[in-house]
């Protein structure tokens, strides 16, 4: 995967999913985190970014996505378990390809694995999103005003 850690820092190169649906956005968080964000996860290296999520995603929760369109290139700064992180990340819009799948459910939480992490994935109403601890915190107002073309972002969240 496409992570590094130096004396000043970690990078990433993270791709993620904007999957709404009827009003609803999936989100996910780990068991120990108190905050939600997007599900995706790190490319591999010589990994292409939608190849990355479609991976990330059967892996996690074995479900195929249908990835859409980009929506962001961002350019993430932040905070976590005491380091900094700089951030590459992707954004697409995505639907779950199966219109039967068991995560669709949208009045229970599911679980998905990451190698020693469970994963919890939640839909939530659109409008709800906004008054969330959500990271990074621009999509707290971005996913309800999703770009007609692709945006890049610098986006930062320093001391939150």
């Amino acid at each position: 995967m496409i992570h590094f850690k130096t004396p000043e820092g970690v990078f990433n190169h993270r791709v993620a999913a904007v999957v709404i649906d009827d009003g609803y956005l999936l989100l996910h968080k780990s068991e120990k985190d108190d905050f939600w964000s997007l599900p995706g996860g790190r490319l591999e290296l010589l990994e292409d970014s939608k190849t990355a999520l479609e991976r990330e995603f059967l892996e996690e929760v074995n479900e195929a996505l249908q990835v859409e369109r980009m929506l962001w290139i961002v350019e993430n700064f932040f905070d976590y378990e005491a380091k900094q992180f700089h951030e590459l990340g992707m954004y697409y819009l995505a639907t779950l390809a199966n219109k039967e799948a068991e995560l669709r459910h949208k009045s229970v939480s599911h679980v998905g694995y990451e190698p020693a992490l469970k994963l919890i994935y939640k839909w939530f109403k659109l409008e709800d999103v906004k008054d969330m601890r959500v990271f990074p915190s621009f999509l707290r107002e971005g996913v309800s005003q999703i770009p007609a073309t692709c945006m890049h972002l610098v986006h930062y969240d320093i001391d939150e």
